[in-house]
């Protein structure tokens, strides 16, 4: 899986679950992308059951390309929060 077929996979999946329709790409890899998003790991919207947190991250892992996802809070000011994605390494 290529790169910008691993941003597209995070961009399509985080629209999904109520995140902005552009990411903001902090930093890409082969094995890891990390991204900003304004949308609070714990926000829960009304037409969805679960926090947005929660359904990122079972869409990321149903995928079998994830192999992990890490939120951290960005400060008050900036709200939101910064998600790490590591995906599994390609046999090459």
């Amino acid at each position: 899986m290529q790169v910008t077929d691993k941003m597209d996979l995070v961009q399509d999946i985080l629209t999904q679950c109520g995140g902005e329709a552009k990411v903001k790409f902090l930093e890409v890899s082969t094995d890891f992308i990390k991204i900003y998003t304004r949308v609070p790991m714990d926000r829960v919207l009304p037409d969805r059951p679960v926090a947005f947190g929660t359904l990122f991250t079972k869409k990321l892992m149903n995928t079998d390309k994830v192999y992990g996802v890490r939120f951290q809070e960005a400060d008050r000011v900036m709200g939101g929060c910064f998600i790490l994605i590591s995906f599994h390494r390609e046999e090459k």
